[in-house]
């Protein structure tokens, strides 16, 4: 994928009661696989774009326009109730295997208050080293 050619997926910005995740500024993304990006299940869907889906007041998430962001949406029903559950694989493709920091944002419903839960940080990606 190169800067400036158009993306084959396209999505709204979330609502605010949507749950969702973004890993920005995946280096050596490649779309070379059967998708994108792939979810566990139809309760989810994935979109890739140069400019990552944050919550405004985020400001500690680096996002580079010339590098591709993917975020998955959960578009299932039933909410996501609990902690530590397994909701399956999730991923892209990228070139190589090496793994490095990258940055992530998040957003879900907190079933005990109605009110959102944002969270921003760093994980491990595929650098594509």
């Amino acid at each position: 994928m190169q800067k400036g050619e158009e993306l084959s997926s396209t999505i709204s910005p979330p609502e605010p009661s949507g749950t969702y995740f973004t890993i920005y500024d995946i280096p050596n993304f490649t779309a070379e696989g059967p998708s994108e990006c792939f979810v566990p299940n139809a309760d989810w869907t994935c979109t890739v774009q140069f400019v990552g889906f944050t919550q405004n007041f985020l400001i500690n998430v680096p996002d580079n326009g010339s590098l591709v962001n993917v975020s998955f949406f959960y578009v299932g029903e039933s909410p996501l109730i609990g902690t530590g559950q397994t909701i399956g694989e999730f991923g892209f493709y990228t070139t190589g295997s090496a793994m490095g920091n990258g940055y992530f944002s998040s957003q879900d419903l907190d079933t005990a208050t109605g009110g959102m839960n944002v969270e921003a940080g760093t994980m491990l990606i595929p650098t594509g080293e």
